[in-house]
């Protein structure tokens, strides 16, 4: 893979909101409004939000782990971005930082883009990130240095 986006997401650790319930570790989710399993996938998918927020994008624009059909398969997206217009802006597929993102792990997420039709997609372990902008009429992509600014 190309160039790797500059998206530090451990400046934003001191955003989260951990609390032990019941002997468990959870995250507070601002999206879902609720308290979360504080998985090492949730820790970046929280994040990545705290990040997006930072950089402005609103919270009503969001949604996480929504599920959605791409060839008759039920899926479930980590976090979708909503333009002005509510239609799909931003793909991002959260992954454990002990997995390594690979062409294959990127490709996980174009296809779940198949269906969702996305103009950018993100794929971050916590550790490295990748945002690509999407042409899907020419079928083609390429990597950026940023997260976009949301329209």
């Amino acid at each position: 893979m190309k160039e790797m986006t500059q998206l530090d997401l451990r400046q934003y650790a001191d955003r989260l909101r951990p609390r032990t319930y019941g002997g468990k570790s959870q995250l507070w989710c601002a999206i879902r409004r609720k308290w979360v399993a504080r998985t090492p996938e949730e820790i970046v998918r929280q994040l990545v939000i705290q990040a997006l927020i930072a950089h402005h994008y609103p919270i009503g624009r969001m949604a996480v782990e929504r599920q959605f059909c791409v060839a008759k398969r039920r899926k479930r997206f980590d976090l979708l971005v909503y333009d002005a217009h509510m239609q799909p802006w931003l793909l991002i597929e959260c992954k454990a930082p002990t997995i390594q993102i690979s062409q294959k792990v990127f490709q996980q997420a174009a296809w779940y883009n198949v269906a969702l039709r996305a103009p950018w997609l993100l794929v971050s372990n916590g550790m490295q990130s990748w945002c690509a902008h999407i042409d899907h009429q020419n079928q083609s992509w390429y990597f950026t240095e940023s997260v976009p600014p949301l329209l």
